[in-house]
């Protein structure tokens, strides 16, 4: 089992207390208005080679402010209802899940069982369970043919390149 303080805190949400959690938050959003601000100059540009110069003349031959004013209307009105619904969503799926823990761990597998499936005996799977690194023999049609440690193994392997020889020497 994985001590709980070397767990990483996505794993173990709870270790995280209020004031974190709002920390985060309130970071995380300070953050996204930053990089939308930093976005506006190019927005802008985009906007100019449109010809949004040429839509603010036609809103203007067309009627004038009380138009533009009308068109900004409808628009907030469908911002608004946008807006609604996802909050509304969310909040739905806070008010779902906010309290239940969906991450579960999977039982290991029976050593009998991985021993048959892999057709390698006790020490060979105890080696690749345990070891830290290891070489892995198959043969032509994949199965396993020898766990060796790869710290015991001598000469050069792949993951292990030759020494290179030192000026000193």
């Amino acid at each position: 089992m994985v001590d709980r303080m070397t767990d990483t805190t996505i794993a173990v949400r709870d270790v995280l207390g209020t004031r974190l959690k709002t920390r985060d938050a309130v970071l995380t959003t300070a953050l996204w208005v930053l990089y939308a601000y930093l976005w506006l100059p190019f927005i802008s540009l985009i906007a100019w080679l449109i010809g949004i110069d040429f839509a603010y003349g036609l809103v203007e031959q067309a009627g004038g402010l009380s138009n533009l004013f009308e068109l900004l209307t409808s628009f907030g009105i469908a911002l608004a209802f946008i807006t609604c619904i996802v909050i509304g969503w969310s909040a739905l799926q806070f008010w779902r899940f906010h309290d239940k823990e969906r991450r579960t761990t999977s039982p290991s597998p029976d050593y009998d069982d991985e021993m048959s499936l892999w057709d390698i005996d006790a020490a060979d799977l105890y080696k690749i369970r345990c070891g830290r690194r290891l070489t892995i023999g198959l043969d032509e049609h994949g199965a396993i043919t020898s766990v060796r440690d790869a710290d015991q193994i001598p000469g050069p392997t792949p993951a292990r390149p030759p020494p290179v020889p030192s000026a000193v020497d």
